[in-house]
């Protein structure tokens, strides 16, 4: 389901295809340009020359594909970090437990009770970390006494570090790339109106010569031609 702001492409078929059938559109539009603007002068430049800088524009921006592989790989950083920081608590626990022997409530400080709970949530182990490594500096001589030293101490702090830019990364990239679809998707619904006006248009114009008209109907991927609210009778071969 689309959100109020969200914007909707205006044809129903791929990005590739409605490109592929916009520029022979566009060429047919060129090649008949005279009876166009006979027809009416809107038809005249710059109206060719905007409708090709918006195809061009709209192909040149970052496709949905794109943006969407490179938040997979943000994406797969962070769940490393995640791994990571996971990793490391269950290696420090039993040094905890020998810091601590039979203190639950110490134990708690260092989020024993906590864990489960936030082990997959990136926001929630981001806390952690950050409460991880807090807690470690300050029983730091307790620790250090039971072999965990001051190097393993401040790797937490390191990897709470490394998993809060990493989750920042993945978040702004989010953002940005919604932005840019969202402009994106502007940019080909100002080509696509352009290429649905002179498709329609064009079967107006060329309804008595089939191979004419043909050059103006467009189709979906499936092949099917795409249906218009007022439909043009094709001419009889």
């Amino acid at each position: 389901m689309s959100t109020i702001n969200e914007v909707i492409r205006e044809f129903r078929m791929s990005d590739a295809v409605m490109f592929q059938q916009s520029r022979r559109v566009y060429d047919a539009f060129v090649t008949d340009r005279v009876a166009f603007e006979d027809y009416n002068i809107k038809f005249k430049e710059p109206y060719g020359a905007e409708w090709l800088t918006a195809l061009d524009t709209a192909t040149v921006a970052a496709p949905h594909t794109a943006v969407k592989g490179e938040l997979k790989g943000k994406t797969v950083v962070v769940v490393d970090w995640m791994e990571e920081c996971r990793n490391f608590f269950q290696l420090m626990k039993p040094f905890i437990e020998d810091a601590f022997p039979n203190q639950p409530a110490v134990w708690d400080e260092f989020g024993f009770d906590d864990y489960m709970r936030v082990r997959y949530s990136q926001p929630e182990m981001i806390t952690f970390m950050g409460n991880l490594h807090a807690k470690a500096v300050e029983h730091s001589t307790k620790l250090i006494e039971s072999n965990f030293t001051q190097q393993k101490i401040d790797r937490i702090g390191e990897l709470h570090q490394s998993l809060l830019t990493a989750d920042s990364t993945q978040e702004s990239f989010k953002d940005s790339s919604e932005e840019g679809t969202e402009e994106r998707v502007n940019k080909m619904n100002a080509a696509w109106r352009k290429t649905r006006e002179v498709a329609r248009i064009g079967k107006l114009l060329f309804k008595s010569s089939p191979a004419k008209y043909e050059k103006y109907v467009i189709y979906g991927a499936d092949g099917e031609e795409e249906k218009e609210e007022t439909p043009v009778t094709p001419p009889v071969p």
